[in-house]
């Protein structure tokens, strides 16, 4: 699948392996970044190749990521074998959360 969505987090995982090192979360808009409740994401479980990438990222940045559905659920949607796509674009909402990094620095 291609999902194209709002950067909300980056985490890495607590058992990390090549092809799942760390997950990215996006959601559909802008505004939901700045929610904390009914988000809804998709959630890509990232090979450890993609981690300069996330590296650039922030919070609100517009990606565009490739995947393969493992699980949809009213909660979120689990993707997994992700990557990146296209480069976040400076079409964010970083001017409303401030200058947030991830916590993968």
């Amino acid at each position: 699948m291609i999902w194209e969505g709002y950067l909300d987090e980056l985490t890495p995982l607590t058992k990390p392996t090549d092809d799942a090192y760390f997950t990215v979360s996006l959601v559909e808009s802008a505004e939901k970044v700045t929610r904390s409740m009914f988000k809804t994401p998709a959630v890509f479980r990232m090979p450890a190749e993609e981690l300069a990438q996330a590296r650039t990222l922030r919070r609100g940045d517009r990606v565009t990521l490739r995947g393969k559905l493992e699980s949809h659920s009213m909660v979120a949607t689990l993707l997994t074998e992700g990557h990146f796509l296209i480069p976040a674009s400076k079409t964010s909402v970083r001017t409303a959360l401030g200058q947030t990094r991830s916590n993968l620095q």
